[in-house]
């Protein structure tokens, strides 16, 4: 796929977009990710300290949004340390 210009074209999808950004505003105000602003397509999200468990926001092929929880495989994490 060609552009016109070096950058992708801009993913302008306002749920995502106040998803991604409430999670660290959400942190830095009250250290819990699930402390909303504003209403948003975020699952509730356990504390890293707690499960390990990771948010993972994406878009599909089609454009959709796609926020969910995930976890890395603790050998990967090892790894990378």
């Amino acid at each position: 796929m060609e552009f016109a210009s070096s950058l992708p074209p801009a993913y302008n999808n306002t749920q995502l977009i106040t998803a991604f950004s409430q999670s660290f505003l959400s942190v830095v105000r009250s250290l819990n990710p699930n402390r909303k602003f504003f209403t948003d397509i975020k699952p509730a999200w356990a504390a890293w300290l707690h499960d390990k468990t990771e948010m993972l926001f994406n878009v599909t092929a089609t454009g959709e949004a796609v926020v969910k929880t995930t976890t890395t495989e603790p050998s990967l994490l090892e790894r990378c340390a």
